[in-house]
């Protein structure tokens, strides 16, 4: 079985240079080189999968988060809100930064899931205690998308 890459992602520190170059062209007339620009750390951040729905099933999804600083993540797909682990996608230390992660809308066997609604979760620790952990879900499957808005009221109640 394949092992899942995880990207460090450095495209919104950019946008954050050139947003603030835009900033301080319009307030003062010019524009700061952009290395001279501080760029503030990220903010400990989960965004939803994307394509979400995941249509048709099997397909690959991006999962993007932000960590603040360095952690030990733990990204994981579960069978239910509570449930067993499906798959692992990342178990190791990360240092600051923006990441993705692209599965494959498969278990830890590489067997296809069934079109459902999975939640993901990142739990990231630090010196042993827990300095972010946030929950989203995936909805893999035509059928399952078609019927996501009653789906929508069960994930709000979780996010």
């Amino acid at each position: 079985m394949d092992a899942v890459a995880v990207h460090r992602r450095r495209e919104y520190p950019e946008f954050m240079r050139l947003w603030h170059c835009i900033l301080a062209l319009l307030a003062f007339g010019a524009a700061p080189a952009a290395a001279d620009i501080p760029v503030p750390p990220p903010q400990w951040t989960l965004l939803q999968n994307d394509p979400d729905p995941v249509c048709p099933n099997p397909s690959p999804t991006r999962i993007s988060f932000a960590l603040a600083q360095a952690a030990h993540v733990q990204l994981v797909v579960l069978g239910g809100v509570s449930g067993p682990v499906l798959r692992t996608l990342i178990d190791s230390d990360l240092l600051a930064g923006f990441y993705s992660v692209v599965w494959d809308g498969r278990d830890a066997m590489g067997a296809a899931l069934p079109d459902a609604i999975y939640p993901y979760q990142v739990i990231a620790t630090v010196q042993s205690a827990v300095a972010f952990d946030a929950t989203k879900f995936a909805t893999l499957g035509c059928t399952v998308a078609s019927e996501r808005s009653t789906w929508s009221r069960v994930k709000a109640l979780y996010e």
